[in-house]
């Protein structure tokens, strides 16, 4: 079987050496494992991040395998829940029996042969990612509903899933529900969505999208999150052309100010691109997709991963794969106005390697030679600094010089979250 993506697996098992064996054996196949000598610690990741398999012991401490699988059932649903496959040193026949009366897909007894497992894991994949595909390719349209979400509308559709709009019975105003469909999640993507949903929880910015509750559903993993009624810059550039110094200035200010907020927070965005910020009919600015959002002491992100984004509005120390800070954000906040101001991409070519190449080597406008105020050209040009020390060091030395270009009421809004 080889579906495209890397499958994640959790192992139960109150015996550590056994517990070694399974996970061996599941890396080995290429598998992502993920593994508890607790039951009970792993019924709580289970209903969290549902994995595409489960292998877990039958008896154990305070709670068998067969009592987790009832569990999952109850919270995720027999469509929702992942596949069982049981191990016991029991070969009673009626135990075996229970066991697939209570929806585990497969039973092992121990001693077992890896190749034993191998084959039985195999099996009980290749059903769930039929199952997966089946449900998804079957989504003609958007879904009545998503959880306790009533679906009024789709957004718009990547990648990774879809976006709607929905409604909480218990809520006044809809609200943008993002989803990750189980048939795209490898572990990369997975984790990707997981750091957005940790990062945008517990921020609490006027400039950054609100996120609200999240979950699993149909296969499906979602948060929901503010809807914002509008457009992205990108759109605006390509339906309107470029912006005048008065319309891009409240919207740099506020993305800034937010992005300061978020630096003090020690989180580094990297992904600021005119797609990913967003326009309301109201007036309102708002940063969105954290999927590459980085915590800076976070050092489980590799080289490669440092690598991520959109190339035409990388910084150069992004390029080039080193470690990157706020600063970075603040160079594609710059290549975003620069963007802005001209109506089209700053940097373009026929393949991103050159585009990045241009990048490095300063190939792009310079902002003064646009029909702004020179001292609004000059910010948007430090930002754009190929080096990091003469780049502004941060986002509140780039607010303070266009101040003067925005309003007293933007800057008293975001006051109070500029020292947060």
């Amino acid at each position: 079987m080889n579906s495209g993506r890397k499958f994640t697996v959790v192992a139960v098992d109150d015996d550590p050496v056994i517990l070694k064996v399974v996970q061996h054996t599941i890396n080995k196949q290429g598998y992502q494992c993920h593994t508890f000598t607790s039951p009970q610690k792993a019924l709580k990741h289970i209903l969290q991040w549902p994995p595409d398999a489960i292998v877990t012991d039958f008896n154990m401490p305070g709670m068998t395998g067969l009592e987790m699988c009832e569990r999952v059932q109850e919270n995720l649903g027999e469509d929702d829940a992942p596949p069982f496959l049981i191990l016991s040193a029991n070969p009673d026949e009626q135990l075996i029996e229970n066991a697939f009366d209570t929806g585990a897909a497969d039973y092992l007894c121990k001693p077992f042969a890896a190749g034993e497992l191998k084959v039985k894991l195999k099996r009980i994949l290749k059903k769930a990612a039929e199952k997966s595909a089946q449900r998804y390719m079957a989504m003609d349209g958007p879904p009545a509903k998503i959880g306790v979400f009533d679906v009024i509308r789709e957004i718009g559709r990547g990648g990774m899933g879809v976006v709607y709009a929905v409604h909480h019975p218990e809520r006044e105003l809809p609200l943008a529900l993002k989803t990750l469909h189980a048939s795209k999640t490898d572990v990369e993507t997975l984790l990707r969505f997981r750091r957005e949903i940790d990062v945008l929880t517990g921020l609490d910015h006027p400039g950054l999208v609100h996120v609200y509750d999240a979950g699993q559903h149909n296969g499906m993993y979602f948060y929901t999150m503010d809807l914002v009624e509008g457009q992205a810059l990108r759109d605006k550039m390509c339906f309107e052309g470029p912006s005048t110094m008065e319309e891009l200035a409240p919207v740099l200010y506020t993305i800034a100010s937010a992005l300061g907020y978020l630096h003090r927070h020690k989180i580094v965005h990297r992904d600021i691109t005119p797609g990913n910020i967003l326009l309301s009919y109201d007036g309102k600015v708002l940063l969105a997709d954290f999927g590459l959002a980085k915590y800076l002491c976070d050092s489980q992100l590799t080289a490669d991963q440092d690598m991520l984004g959109t190339p035409n509005y990388m910084s150069p120390e992004t390029i080039l794969g080193n470690n990157v800070d706020g600063r970075s954000d603040l160079f594609s906040l710059g290549m975003v106005a620069l963007g802005a101001l001209l109506g089209e991409t700053p940097v373009t070519s026929d393949n991103p390697y050159s585009t990045m190449r241009k990048i490095m080597a300063g190939e792009f406008p310079e902002a003064q030679s646009l029909k702004v105020h020179p001292a609004f050209g000059h910010a948007i040009d430090t930002l754009l600094e190929l080096e990091l020390k003469k780049r502004f060091q941060n986002a509140d030395q780039f607010l303070a010089v266009i101040k003067p270009f925005v309003s007293p009421d933007l800057v008293a809004a975001l006051a109070p979250f500029d020292k947060a």
